[in-house]
């Protein structure tokens, strides 16, 4: 509600003849004179509004976790090359920068972590113990230094099951011989699940 005091700054409407038929005699008219000055204007409203907000889970990928230097260069680096949709069930991931010729196997986990030199390896472990080890899954990084490893839904290592709305943490785990024999990781890849 608002009031606006004198609106049209003492405008006046002066003298504004209205006629109207008079009784006696019959049949005449007489003017009224009807002289009006605005002295406020009064509004009154109201407004409704609205708003239906639909969502569901997102899906997604997130890279954190640093890797650390390999026998190849830099680190290995894991990216999300399928995606994260339950119903399209077509999970891949892809490591690079992996040394060549070298075995390795994906690991995935509920939690993450930052433990540097785990378990005397060359890399940081980035997914919370106990983790899932892909064991049916050991691939080779070839002549190029890298991998696809595709994950069925269905088929999942340690009876592991993903649902909507859940978060899990990945990691590929290779052989490395950066500073003599040893293993080392990928950086970290947190996928978020939809359905």
């Amino acid at each position: 509600d608002e009031v606006i005091p004198d609106p049209l700054g003492d405008f006046e409407f002066a003298d504004v003849p209205l006629p109207l038929p008079t009784i006696l005699p019959p049949g005449e008219t007489a003017n009224l004179l009807l002289t009006t000055i605005i002295s406020e204007l009064s509004l009154a409203g109201s407004i409704d509004v609205s708003f239906l907000a639909e969502g569901g889970v997102i899906c997604g990928s997130e890279a954190y976790c640093q890797a650390q230097p390999n026998s190849a260069g830099a680190g290995a680096e894991l990216v999300l090359a399928g995606s994260t949709s339950l119903l399209a069930d077509d999970l891949v991931l892809d490591a690079s920068g992996l040394p060549v010729h070298e075995f390795g196997l994906l690991i995935f986990s509920t939690q993450r972590a930052d433990l540097p030199t785990f378990g005397g390896m060359a890399g940081t472990l980035c997914v919370a113990p106990p983790f899932v080890i892909s064991r049916n899954q050991v691939v080779t990084t070839g002549a190029a230094g890298q991998v696809s490893v595709a994950l069925d839904y269905g088929n999942l290592p340690s009876g592991a099951v993903f649902e909507a709305g859940e978060v899990w943490h990945f990691q590929f785990w290779y052989r490395d011989a950066v500073a003599g024999p040893t293993s080392n990781t990928s950086a970290g890849l947190s996928l978020t699940f939809c359905p």
